[in-house]
């Protein structure tokens, strides 16, 4: 299990109202095997729950070339995803493995190549309301959050990712043509999830690729109030 996961195992046995059984944090490589990866790029890992016992992505799993570790750093992206990040050498085979050594991915690593433009948002919008109008209470009310994209992410995207400031809150992996993504956020949460995101919050928006590479952000949006639907 790497960082990420331990945090926040320590969190929910440090709050003795969890609602929840004490999960079990697995982590799964979601970077396709034969993948090329960028210089700067690495195997993108998301956090799951699981009782298989498959960590693939925990402290043992690594980047090898030869026989070699060559992992860099291990770049936290969103709630539940992280990037192993791979030394960069161009034109090297490389395989992501086990500790016992097991391959469980094997990859090309490449020189420079350029990242993908900024998504174009259309709008962001939240069922929040700003927390200075909203009562205090121990957790976060339950709320929902929707970004639309003016078109759909590149085929090669593994995730959309939601940030506030400099650090992500939220992300999905696209469909082929989606252009609108809801989070949902809030409550008593088992797993790691979506943060919250309230009415009048400045966010961006980023492409992460299979390389394992974040995109150029986008322009910074403040988050709207979710439009009512009227009823006919």
């Amino acid at each position: 299990m790497r960082l990420g996961a331990a945090v926040l195992l320590v969190a929910l046995a440090a709050d003795s109202a969890f609602p929840c059984a004490r999960p079990h944090l697995t982590d799964r490589a979601i970077t396709p095997d034969g993948a090329v990866i960028p210089s700067g790029g690495g195997v993108v890992i998301t956090t799951v729950n699981g009782f298989d016992g498959g960590d693939e992505g925990g402290p043992g799993a690594q980047l090898v070339a030869g026989g070699t570790n060559i992992e860099l750093r291990r770049d936290y992206i969103a709630p539940a995803l992280t990037v192993i990040v791979a030394k960069p050498q161009a034109n090297r085979a490389i395989e992501f493995a086990t500790g016992g050594g097991k391959a469980l991915l094997k990859l090309t690593q490449s020189g420079v190549v350029p990242k993908h433009a900024a998504p174009k948002v259309k709008a962001v919008h939240s069922t929040l309301a700003p927390a200075a109008t909203r009562q205090q209470q121990r957790w976060e009310p339950t709320s929902q959050y929707t970004v639309e994209l003016a078109e759909a992410p590149p085929d090669d995207v593994l995730a959309l990712v939601v940030q506030v400031g400099d650090g992500g809150i939220a992300w999905a992996r696209p469909q082929k043509g989606q252009t609108t993504y809801t989070f949902f956020a809030g409550g008593k949460r088992c797993m790691p999830g979506p943060a919250t995101l309230p009415q009048g919050a400045k966010v961006t928006v980023s492409y992460l690729d299979t390389g394992g590479r974040l995109s150029v952000a986008s322009r910074e949006l403040r988050v709207g109030t979710t439009p009512t639907v009227k009823q006919p």
